[in-house]
Formats: structure tokens, C-alpha cells, sequence
């Protein structure tokens, strides 16, 4: 199963996808680095490979909440939705914990970089911005602004998410 972290901000937008070792280690094993654009990144999630495990998880802060209206399976109106779509619904997340209460997003990733859980397949297209990004420890902003689409993208990959909780849609 791999994760697909999703974030657009003012100065660009950052796709991530991370899978597992089996040490259970993250593995980053995709960085898109994208322009401000909704429909340039609706493009690049929508051309990624991904099978039935694949959690797609979208930070709703920035235009985030105009990606999951383009992206996310729509609310099935009837009264009993097949199996198949609960299970495509249930793969995608809207992070929507806002303020200095999105500091879990970057304790969960400095916790990952130190006791090194955290590795990148060898060659990978941006990840020469995502290493500049990360070499300042990122913080919470009073606005809850955390750093770069990139880094917001990555935590939002290797956080393990729960089942439909507060902060979670």
C-alpha cells in the first residue's frame, strides 16, 4: 500500500508518494514539484499509478479544498453504495486540521527523519527541493502556515491516518 500526499499552496504545489519497506520504513518513491495550478495538479494525481490500497490524502489548506471537490469520489446518494464504491470513497482523505494544531503534521515527520524511517528510492526528480526544504527543521506558523507544498505533501504521506476523526474527512 503506498500514500499520496496532496498539497497546493501560493508558491506551488507538491505530490508525494510514499510506500513501505518491509522493515516498515517510509520510502518516498515519487516527488512532483507543480506551478500554482489546480488543473496542472488534478492532472498529475489523475495519471498516477495507483492500485486499490493507494490512500490519497489532500491538505484542505491553500486551494486544497478545490482538489478534493475535483478529486475525491463524490458522497454516494444512495441508500446502500455498493462495496466498491465505499471502498474507492474510503481511500481518500481531507486534512482539515488548521491553526498551530497542524504542529502533529510536523512532529510525526521530524520524528520519521530522526530515527531514520524515512528514505528516498535513489534518482529522484525533486528531490533536490524537497532535501533544500528539509534542512530547516519545519515549523507551525500562528497561521498555521507549516513550509513548502513539498514538506506539507511528504508529512501528509507518512502520517498514519485515522478512521474518520476529528481534523480527518
Amino acid at each position: 500500500m503506498n500514500n499520496v500526499g496532496i498539497a497546493i499552496t501560493t508558491t506551488g504545489a507538491g505530490v508525494i508518494v510514499v510506500d513501505q519497506d518491509v522493515q516498515g520504513n517510509n520510502v518516498v518513491t515519487d516527488i512532483r514539484v507543480l506551478p500554482f495550478n489546480v488543473e496542472e495538479v488534478v492532472r498529475c494525481v489523475e495519471g498516477l499509478e495507483a492500485d486499490a490500497t493507494t490512500q490519497f490524502i489532500v491538505d484542505s489548506e491553500g486551494l486544497g479544498g478545490a482538489l478534493w471537490d475535483l478529486l475525491a469520489p463524490k458522497t454516494v446518494k444512495r441508500s446502500f453504495p455498493s462495496e466498491t464504491e465505499l471502498a474507492k470513497r474510503d481511500r481518500w482523505r481531507l486534512y482539515e486540521v488548521h491553526g498551530t494544531a497542524r504542529q502533529e503534521l510536523v512532529n510525526i515527520l521530524v520524528i520519521k527523519i530522526h530515527n531514520e524511517q524515512l528514505h528516498f528510492m535513489p534518482d529522484l526528480e525533486g528531490q533536490d527541493a524537497l532535501t533544500a526544504d528539509l534542512l530547516h527543521p519545519p515549523q507551525v506558523g500562528p497561521d498555521g502556515l507549516v513550509g513548502s507544498a513539498l514538506v506539507v505533501a511528504l508529512a501528509l504521506a507518512v502520517t498514519q491516518r485515522p478512521r474518520r476523526r476529528h481534523g480527518w474527512a
